[in-house]
């Protein structure tokens, strides 16, 4: 299973709010071009944030695919991370990727549109990284960050793409 970790782009108090709309449709453009290549679009999940629920929705709507399914465990509220801390944050995103590939088949891609947070913790997860090495990588805005999820002979996560904003230049 693919899954295509999407950060949403410029946001409205930026110089250049503008661009969040117009970002969402390159980077489905994108997709729909990598995609077609590869394996199909079977959901595209979000977080509760309203950014994030935009480019989604923006995603869903040029792919032609089913509304967006908000998911709340991939919302990190950073100031109010409980007594489990960052690292608590980091395990309940994981257990929902988790639950998306048992719900999901091991042929398809799926989409996460996500905050920058969220994304960092993903990957850290997947490769291992102890947290405090978060900093090291850039997730830049209207990003696209690749995981593939292998189930044979062994289960492991590998970071197919990180942080991809060539489709920005076009």
């Amino acid at each position: 299973m693919r899954l295509i970790l999407v950060r949403p782009g410029e946001s409205a108090g930026k110089p250049s709010h503008q661009q969040g709309p117009a970002q969402a449709e390159v980077i489905t453009r994108e997709i729909g071009s990598v995609v077609s290549r590869t394996l199909p679009v079977e959901a595209i999940y979000t977080s509760t944030n309203a950014l994030a629920a935009e480019t989604a929705r923006i995603i869903s709507d040029g792919l032609g695919i089913a509304s967006p399914i908000q998911e709340d465990a991939f919302d990190v509220p950073i100031a109010d991370s409980g007594p489990d801390g960052i690292e608590g944050l980091q395990s309940r995103a994981w257990s929902a990727v988790e639950s998306l590939l048992e719900r999901h088949p091991p042929d398809c891609t799926l989409i996460l549109v996500a905050q920058e947070m969220t994304i960092r913790l993903l990957v850290c997860r997947a490769l291992s990284l102890p947290l405090s090495e978060m900093q090291r990588f850039r997730i830049d805005p209207a990003s696209l960050t690749t995981l593939d999820f292998r189930l044979q002979p062994q289960r492991r996560t590998i970071l197919a793409g990180l942080n991809e904003t060539c489709h920005l230049e076009k």
